[in-house]
């Protein structure tokens, strides 16, 4: 099932046929999402409020998003490839996750690249910019947020580097 659906619209000026296609991604959470740039100051408005409601540590804020978006273990676990007890243990505060887990976490949950980058920040992780991997999962947290783990691991296998979430 393919998840895109577009809005076509013709506009006639002069002898010129304009075509415009808004895309609409329906993502694994059932949220919808324009991308035609009418609604970037209402999203980043979302993340400036959304961003002043986060807990202070890791766990906390990890559980907070998984709150917001209705997530459960078990349903984070499926969408980020990782076992539910490595989940389980991330949101309890009972481990201190690698770059790759919580790059894992971030892309199954679909956060905005200010999100992610924060909850790196609170597990006291940061990207080695000498390493290629490293700029790939930035390169993946900053540009394919709505797409699945699935996909990225795809990108990632077809350039040489290790997938993320094994189980």
């Amino acid at each position: 099932e393919c998840c895109l659906l577009f809005k076509v619209h013709h506009k006639k000026e002069y002898e010129y046929v304009y075509t415009k296609l808004d895309c609409i991604i329906e993502d694994d959470i059932g949220n919808l999402y324009i991308h035609d740039g009418k609604d970037i100051m209402k999203e980043a408005s979302d993340t400036v409020r959304l961003m002043g409601m986060l807990p202070q540590g890791f766990a906390d804020t990890m559980s907070f998003h998984m709150n917001n978006l209705n997530l459960s273990v078990v349903r984070l676990s499926e969408l980020s490839l990782l076992s539910i007890k490595t989940v389980s243990r991330m949101k309890n505060g009972n481990t201190k996750p690698s770059i790759e887990t919580v790059v894992a976490v971030s892309i199954g949950m679909k956060l905005y690249p200010e999100l992610s980058f924060d909850l790196l920040h609170k597990a006291d992780r940061e990207f080695d910019l000498t390493d290629p991997a490293h700029i790939c999962y930035m390169l993946l947290l900053r540009t394919m947020y709505r797409e699945s783990i699935i996909k990225c691991n795809y990108l990632l296998e077809r350039n040489g580097i290790p997938q993320l979430g094994a189980r």
